[in-house]
C-alpha cells in the first residue's frame, strides 16, 4: 500500500480503536486538511481551492453535484445548518433561472440538441449567475443529488421545501424522460444513457415520496396544477401519480441497465466507478448488486494509488499538461470526446481519490449491521475491508513531494513524466467530503470483540426480543375469534334446526377456505406497493370484514322471521368468518416475519403460540361470563370479541412501520387465476428444505384434527364411560349421560390447562432460542412433535383413567406450541437470506399442508364414527399419534432453519446479505 504522507505511515494500522482514528483526525485538523473555504457571504463551496497556477481550470466555479457531496458530509456530521445553507443557495440559483425549467417543461427549450438550454448545474457562487461558457449541462445526477438531500433535509424540518422548485423537478424529469435520456452525467462526459444518472435521481424522487408522504402532499398538489396551468400543459395526471410513474421506469431501467454503467450501443460501459455513489451515499442499490458494483470496481478499476474512473478514462492521463495547453484541459470535450481519447494510452488513466473512501463508508456500514445482527464471520471481514480502503484513503493525502504542498486531499493522481503526481486540482473538496465521511464510519464501527461491553448485546437482545412480542400480540385477539367460533358454532346451528351431524361438518369449511384463501392472500400480499406497506392493508381488510361477519352470526337469530333465515344467515357468515380470519392471519404471520431480524424469527412465532394460548384461555373466560348456549347471547359475545381485536390489530399497525414495495422491472401485478397458479406452482418448484417443512405440517395437522374433533367424546365415553342422551338406550338424566356431562366438563376444564402449557413452553423456548441456550429450532421441534405422539398413543393403549385422560388433554399443547410456531419461523429465516421476500407465498403454501390433512382428516373421522361409533375413536387418535411419529421424525431431517445457519451462509457467501 502506498502512502504518500511520510508523517502518516506511523499511524496507519491493520486494526484500528476510536483513539486511532482519532489521532489520525485531530492532525489533519492540525494541518487545515479538511477545511472547506465557501463561496463568500454564501453556503456554497468552490469545487477546488484555486491558486493562480491552478486558475486555469474553472474550478473556482461551483458544481451543484460536489456542493451536494460536501453538504451531506456536513450532515452526517451533524452539521446540518451548513448543509442547509448549501441546498437554499442552489434552490435559490435555479428559481432565479426559473425559465430554464418552465421553457424545458412546455417543451419550448431544444434541451436535446442544445444542453446549455438545460437547467445549469455549474454556475458562478459568487453572484448565483450562470456562465456563458459552453459546458454540458445535461447532468441528471446532479439534480438528483440535490433532490435528495434537500428532501432529507425538509423531512427532518431543517427547511421549508420549496414546492414549486420540487414541482418543476419533477415535470422536468417527465418531460425529458429521465430514464432513456442521454446525458452527460457525473463525467460531463459524450451523452448517453446512464445507471449512475438513472440511480441518483431515482434516489432523489425517492426521498421526494417520503416528504410527501410525511406532509405537503396537498401543497405539491397545488404547486403542480399552478405550473400546469402557467405553462398550458393541459396535464391530467396529478403531481404525485407522476412521481410515481418516474419512480417506476427509473426503476425498470435501473434494473436493465446494472450492473452496467451503459449499455447503449457503441457506448457499453461495463464498469464505472460512479456506480458507487449509488451504494453509498444514496444507497439506492442495496445487497447483492451492491456488493456486485463494489466488487467490480475493485477488480476492473482499482490502483495503487487510487481508483480509475473507468477503463479508458483519458481526463488527465499520462502526461496530459504536455499534451494539452491551460485552456483545453479542463475544456468541455462532451461533444467531442475523441479529440482527447486519440491521445490516450492503455493503462494510463488516472488514479482518482474520491472512491477508496467510498468504499471504506459501504463497507463500514455493512460491518455494522452484521456485527448487530451477530454474523461475527462476516462483520469481521467487512471490517477488514473497510480499514483497507480506508487506509487507502489515507495513503492518498499528499506528502511534502508535492507542489501543491502537503496534507492535501487531490483530485487524482496521474502520471508525469512516468511519476504518479497529484493532478492540479488539489486540494479537492469532494476528496475532502469523502474522506471525512469515511473518519465517521471508522468512528461509528465498534470497537474488537474483546472491546465490547457485555450489557450492550444483552440490550440489543432485549429490544429485539421484546419487539417480536409486540409483533406477536394481535394473536391474543385472533385466536379469541376461534375459541369463541368453536364453542358457540354448532349449538347455534343445531338451534336454527341443522342436525348435529350436518353442523359438526361445518369445520369443514374452514380448511377448504382457507385452502385457497391463505395461499391467494400471501401472493397479493407479497406484491402489494400500497404506500402503507405490503401486509397492513391486508390485516386491515381482513380486520373489518371479520367484524361484519361476526356481526351477521352475532344477530343472525334477529335477521329474518323463520328459523330457516336465521341459518341462511349464520351459515354463511360463519363460512365468511372462516375467510376473512384466513385474510387476516397471512399477512399477521408476513408481518411478523418480515420485521423479525434474523435470529428472532422463533421469538416472534413462539410468542404467537404463546398469545394464541392466552387467547384460548380469555375466549373461555368470555364465553363463561356471556353464554350459556342461547343464541340472543351471541351479541355480547362477539361485541367483546371484535373490540379486543379492533383494539390491538388497529395498535401493532399504528406502532410497525413497514417500506413500500416497488416491484421488479417488468414485474406484473398478480390476477387472482395468477396467484392461485403461482401457489400451487410453488408447491412443485419448492426445494427439498421447504418440502419437509410442509410434510412436517402435512402429519402434524393430521394429527391434531384426528385430536380436536375426538377429544370431547373420548373424554365423555372412554374415560369417564358415559353415554350421548337419546330415546334409546341413553336416557337423559340416566348415570350414563351424567357421566357424559361430567367428561365433557372435565374436557373443558383441561383445555384450560392445556393452554397454560402452551403459553409456559412457548415463553420457555421464546427465551431460551433467542439467548442462544438453545442453538437448533429442529431438536425442540422434533421433541415437542414426538410427546405428541407419545400422549395419542397413550390414549389408545393406556388406561382409560381421569388422570390419564388429563395428562393426555394437556401435554398435546406441547405439540400445538411447536406447530403454531416452529414451521413460520423456519419459513422466516429461509426468506431472511433471500433477496426476494416471498413470505406471503410461502406462510400460503404451508396453509395449503395446514388445510389438505383437515379436509382429509373430517370425512375419515366422520366415516370411522358411522361405522364403528364410539369404539372407533382410540383408534382414531392412534393413528394421529401415528402422524405426528412420522412429524416428529421428519423434524430432525430440517436443514438450514437456524439464524445461525442463515448467518453461516451469508458470512460463507453459500448466499447474499439480502440489505
Amino acid at each position: 500500500m502506498i502512502i504518500h504522507n511520510e508523517h502518516l505511515k506511523q499511524f496507519v494500522k491493520q486494526e484500528y480503536t476510536p483513539a486511532d482514528v482519532d489521532r489520525i483526525w485531530q492532525l489533519l485538523l492540525e494541518k487545515k486538511s479538511l477545511e472547506f473555504n465557501t463561496v463568500p457571504g454564501r453556503g456554497l463551496f468552490m469545487a477546488a481551492a484555486s491558486t493562480d497556477e491552478t486558475t486555469y481550470t474553472g474550478y473556482e466555479n461551483v458544481w451543484v453535484r460536489d456542493n451536494i457531496h460536501v453538504a451531506h458530509c456536513f450532515y452526517v456530521q451533524g452539521k446540518q445548518d451548513a448543509a442547509v445553507k448549501t441546498v437554499q443557495d442552489i434552490a435559490s440559483f435555479w428559481i432565479k433561472y426559473i425559465n430554464r425549467w418552465h421553457s424545458c417543461i412546455q417543451g419550448t427549450a431544444d434541451y436535446k440538441n442544445n444542453v446549455m438550454e438545460r437547467p445549469h448545474i455549474r454556475f458562478n457562487g459568487t453572484d448565483l449567475k450562470e456562465n456563458e461558457q459552453q459546458w454540458s449541462h445535461a447532468q441528471n445526477d446532479a439534480i438528483g443529488y440535490f433532490l435528495w438531500l434537500y428532501c432529507k433535509l425538509a423531512q427532518e424540518n431543517r427547511l421549508e421545501p420549496n414546492l414549486e422548485l420540487l414541482g418543476l423537478i419533477t415535470l422536468y424529469y417527465r418531460k425529458i424522460e429521465f430514464w432513456s435520456d442521454a446525458d452527460n452525467g457525473h463525467w460531463e462526459e459524450a451523452r448517453k444513457v446512464e445507471a449512475s444518472s438513472i440511480g441518483t435521481a431515482l434516489a432523489g424522487l425517492r426521498e421526494l415520496k417520503t416528504l410527501l408522504d410525511q406532509k405537503a402532499l396537498s401543497r405539491f398538489e397545488a404547486e403542480v396544477s399552478k405550473i400546469n396551468t402557467t405553462l398550458s400543459l393541459n396535464r391530467t395526471e396529478s403531481g404525485l401519480d407522476t412521481l410515481l410513474y418516474l419512480q417506476k421506469k427509473g426503476k425498470e431501467a435501473l434494473d436493465y441497465i446494472l450492473p452496467y454503467e451503459s449499455r447503449d450501443p457503441g457506448q457499453e460501459r461495463s464498469t464505472d466507478a460512479a456506480l458507487l455513489f449509488l451504494v453509498y451515499p444514496l444507497q439506492i442499490v442495496t445487497g447483492e448488486m451492491a456488493q456486485k458494483i463494489v466488487d467490480d470496481v475493485a477488480r476492473d478499476l482499482q490502483g495503487e494509488h487510487g481508483i480509475r474512473r473507468y477503463r479508458g478514462d483519458s481526463y488527465w492521463m499520462a502526461d496530459y499538461k504536455t499534451i494539452f495547453n491551460e485552456e483545453s484541459r479542463t475544456a468541455d470535450f462532451s461533444e467531442d470526446i475523441g479529440a482527447r481519447d486519440r491521445h490516450f494510452k492503455e493503462g494510463t488513466e488516472a488514479q482518482w481519490c474520491i472512491y477508496d473512501s467510498i468504499i471504506s463508508c459501504y463497507y463500514g456500514q455493512k460491518y455494522l449491521e452484521l456485527a448487530n445482527a451477530g454474523a461475527s464471520a462476516a462483520a469481521e471481514a467487512a471490517r477488514k475491508k473497510q480499514v483497507e480502503y480506508f487506509n487507502r484513503a489515507v495513503g492518498q493525502i499528499t506528502g511534502d513531494d508535492c507542489k501543491f504542498g502537503a496534507f492535501k486531499c487531490p483530485e487524482s493522481y496521474y502520471i508525469e513524466n512516468g511519476k504518479y503526481v497529484s493532478n492540479d486540482i488539489c486540494p479537492l473538496l469532494w476528496t475532502q467530503a469523502n474522506i471525512i465521511n469515511a473518519f465517521i464510519w471508522m468512528k461509528k464501527s465498534p470497537e474488537p470483540k474483546k472491546e465490547v461491553s457485555a450489557p450492550l448485546v444483552v440490550d440489543n437482545r432485549l429490544k429485539n426480543y421484546f419487539n417480536a412480542a409486540l409483533l406477536a400480540l394481535p394473536w391474543l385477539g385472533v385466536q379469541t375469534i376461534w375459541a369463541t367460533e368453536f364453542g358457540v358454532l354448532v349449538q347455534t346451528l343445531q338451534g336454527y334446526g341443522l342436525s348435529q351431524s350436518v353442523a359438526s361438518l361445518a369445520w369443514i369449511f374452514g380448511p377448504i377456505t382457507g385452502f385457497f384463501v391463505a395461499p391467494l392472500i400471501g401472493v397479493f400480499s407479497d406484491n402489494n406497493t400500497s404506500k402503507y406497506g405490503r401486509r397492513r392493508p391486508y390485516i386491515i381488510a381482513g380486520l373489518l370484514s371479520t367484524v361484519v361477519c361476526s356481526l351477521l352470526f352475532a344477530f343472525s337469530e334477529s335477521l329474518g322471521a323463520t328459523k330457516e333465515a336465521h341459518l341462511a344467515v349464520g351459515f354463511f357468515s360463519f363460512v365468511g368468518l372462516d375467510i376473512t380470519i384466513n385474510i387476516m392471519q397471512t399477512p399477521l404471520r408476513a408481518l411478523g416475519s418480515d420485521l423479525a431480524p434474523l435470529g428472532f424469527q422463533e421469538a416472534v412465532q413462539l410468542f404467537a403460540a404463546l398469545f394464541q394460548g392466552l387467547g384460548g384461555i380469555l375466549g373461555s373466560v368470555i364465553m363463561k361470563a356471556f353464554y350459556t348456549g342461547y343464541a340472543n347471547e351471541l351479541p355480547k359475545v362477539f361485541l367483546t370479541v371484535m373490540a379486543i381485536n379492533l383494539s390491538l390489530i388497529t395498535f401493532i399497525c399504528l406502532v410497525v412501520k413497514e417500506e413500500q414495495y416497488v416491484p421488479k422491472a417488468g414485474q406484473d401485478k398478480p390476477t387472482a387465476a395468477k396467484a392461485i397458479f403461482g401457489a400451487f406452482s410453488g408447491i412443485a418448484k419448492m426445494d427439498k428444505k421447504m418440502a419437509i417443512i410442509c410434510a412436517i405440517e402435512f402429519f402434524s395437522w393430521a394429527a391434531l384434527f384426528a385430536w380436536w374433533p375426538s377429544a370431547s367424546t373420548w373424554w365423555a365415553v372412554n374415560v369417564y364411560g358415559g353415554c350421548r342422551a337419546n330415546n334409546t338406550d341413553c336416557l337423559e338424566g340416566s348415570v350414563g349421560e351424567k357421566a357424559y356431562r361430567d367428561g365433557n366438563t372435565a374436557y373443558g376444564d383441561s383445555g384450560i390447562y392445556a393452554n397454560l402449557v402452551q403459553t409456559f413452553l412457548s415463553l420457555l423456548l421464546s427465551v431460551a432460542l433467542s439467548f442462544g441456550l438453545l442453538k437448533q429450532v429442529k431438536i425442540p421441534y422434533a421433541f415437542c412433535l414426538l410427546v405428541g405422539a407419545a400422549m395419542l398413543i397413550l390414549s389408545k393403549i393406556g388406561p382409560q383413567t381421569v388422570f390419564v385422560g388429563y395428562l393426555v388433554a394437556i401435554l398435546v399443547a406441547v405439540p400445538i406450541a411447536a406447530i403454531q410456531s416452529f414451521p413460520f419461523a423456519i419459513v422466516g429465516n429461509y426468506n431472511k437470506g433471500k433477496p426476494e421476500n416471498e413470505t406471503g407465498l410461502q406462510m400460503g403454501i404451508l396453509n395449503i399442508f395446514i388445510c389438505l390433512p383437515q379436509i382429509i382428516i373430517t370425512f375419515v373421522v366422520t366415516a370411522l364414527s358411522e361405522t364403528y361409533g364410539v369404539q372407533g375413536i382410540p383408534w382414531t387418535l392412534f393413528a394421529g399419534g401415528f402422524c405426528f411419529g412420522i412429524a416428529g421424525i421428519l423434524a430432525l431431517f430440517i436443514q438450514g432453519a437456524d439464524a445461525s445457519e442463515i448467518k453461516h451462509s451469508l458470512e460463507s457467501g453459500l448466499i447474499k446479505d439480502p440489505k
